[in-house]
């Protein structure tokens, strides 16, 4: 009995640290070390062939919400991978706050390194003062529930029913832009998300992570998420979106629940439709890393097959338009003409 009561104890100061050490976080922007990050991040991230489309939809200037699915497991190759894009479209000391989780603050070194890339742990109040500061914020509401989901759910959007964004781009009064990546959940293959193992293991109860995934990978087989492993060849993939249609909602409209879920299903519709035309276009995200080898072996694409390039052509026809709900334009459209009316 003394021996679990000092088990307690002994888990409750490593949880008052843990609070401690994100309390403490104040806001950084290293510009000369975001370099160097991006260079290094260019180099080992060229093991994904990554693409990422779409930068010039963006606005020149903040504030705005980016938010983005989040695939890859532990490492989540997705973010670094657009981070350091983005910061070669805008240069080097962009008003980029990507928002992380908050166990990657507890960690004095790891702590530092966050707050020299401009990284701020992920709560309401830091991204509502990173956007008042007039600051681009990058959010993943699906988090750590999105990022450890299965394998077989890779090609599903899957926020958990987390809606604290859309309530504060409301609030804010900021447009919100989506971010789409296709391929980094192959990188992966996570077998469960492992709810249960962190309630047996205490960890939500320490920190704000609720699960610890069981994952198949190389060298070490089945292992939980913690452990090393070598990310698979799989092509990363990220698409932005155009700004979500919604500039004619304001504050007031933050407490309107049926509007907020209107606008959660709205944005993770736009969502998933672009994630199903990324893999209309490459089904299998390893053979299009593979075929990426082949041709810059050949230097050129007329080396494959006719068939290969003509299939290849087929998939990269441009995507529909992407509508929003029903619900969502007659709700913009009755403000837009009260908003006129009022002006009269």
């Amino acid at each position: 009995m003394q021996t679990w009561q000092r088990w307690l104890a002994k888990r409750e100061s490593w949880r008052d640290q843990l609070h401690a050490g994100i309390a403490s976080v104040t806001p950084g922007l290293d510009a000369a070390y975001r370099e160097r990050c991006a260079e290094l991040i260019e180099r080992f991230g060229s093991y994904f062939d990554p693409e990422v489309r779409g930068l010039s939809n963006l606005p020149a200037r903040g504030p705005y919400l980016l938010v983005g699915n989040h695939s890859g497991g532990a490492y989540t190759p997705d973010a670094p991978i657009f981070a350091a894009a983005y910061l070669r479209h805008w240069g080097m000391g962009a008003p980029l706050r990507p928002l992380a989780h908050n166990l990657l603050f507890s960690v004095p070194r790891v702590r530092t390194f966050m707050q020299r890339v401009g990284a701020l742990p992920a709560s309401p109040q830091n991204a509502a003062q990173a956007l008042a500061r007039g600051e681009v914020v990058l959010v993943y509401p699906g988090g750590d529930y999105e990022s450890q989901r299965p394998f077989y759910e890779s090609r599903r959007v899957d926020f958990g029913g987390r809606k604290g964004f859309i309530r504060l781009a409301l609030e804010q009064g900021v447009p919100v832009i989506p971010v789409v990546c296709h391929g980094a959940n192959e990188t992966v293959l996570t077998l469960t998300r492992g709810e249960w193992l962190a309630k047996i293991t205490g960890l939500t109860h320490m920190t704000r992570t609720k699960v610890l995934p069981l994952r198949l990978s190389l060298p070490f087989g089945v292992v939980p998420a913690f452990v090393p492993h070598w990310p698979l060849p799989s092509k990363i993939t990220v698409e932005v979106g155009h700004p979500m249609a919604w500039r004619h909602f304001g504050p007031e409209d933050a407490k309107n629940a049926a509007l907020v879920d209107a606008l959660y299903d709205d944005i993770l519709g736009v969502m998933q439709r672009t994630l199903d035309g990324l893999y209309r276009e490459r089904p299998n995200p390893y053979a299009a890393r593979a075929s990426r080898s082949v041709a810059s072996k050949h230097a050129v694409w007329p080396a494959l097959p006719e068939r290969a390039l003509a299939l290849r052509e087929r998939r990269t026809a441009p995507p529909p338009v992407l509508r929003p709900p029903a619900r969502v334009v007659n709700l913009a459209e009755h403000r837009a003409r009260v908003a006129h009316h009022q002006a009269r």
